[in-house]
């Protein structure tokens, strides 16, 4: 027998191409001790969404000390890290402005801009 919410997430559907909660800035959970110069490692594990990675990238003047960062995303479904590898390449493009960049973005991934 299967729980509430478990049959909720079936009635939502097998790929989720979006996550559950709003996006954070991934840095804001990372301890202040240790090496200043070590790399900062995060995980993320079939998340469905990567506003969350998007954010903590477009944040990250905005901490103290610039420490480099290897985001890790694991997706079990092809057709959600292919809108991941999309997003990114949108991220990352040169060519585009910032408007047309957060245009985007802000139709492809709205809960990257919310608080």
């Amino acid at each position: 027998m299967k729980t509430k919410v478990q049959q909720y997430v079936d009635g939502v559907g097998g790929v989720r191409m979006w996550g559950f909660c709003p996006a954070m800035d991934l840095m804001d959970a990372v301890p202040g001790g240790g090496d200043a110069n070590a790399p900062v490692n995060i995980l993320s594990l079939m998340a469905g969404d990567i506003s969350s990675c998007l954010k903590t990238m477009a944040q990250m003047r905005r901490h103290a000390a610039v420490r480099p960062v290897n985001l890790y995303m694991v997706e079990k479904h092809p057709e959600v890290l292919a809108r991941h590898i999309l997003l990114l390449a949108i991220f990352f493009d040169d060519d585009l402005g910032p408007r047309e960049c957060r245009h985007i973005l802000e139709s492809q991934c709205p809960s990257i801009l919310t608080m």
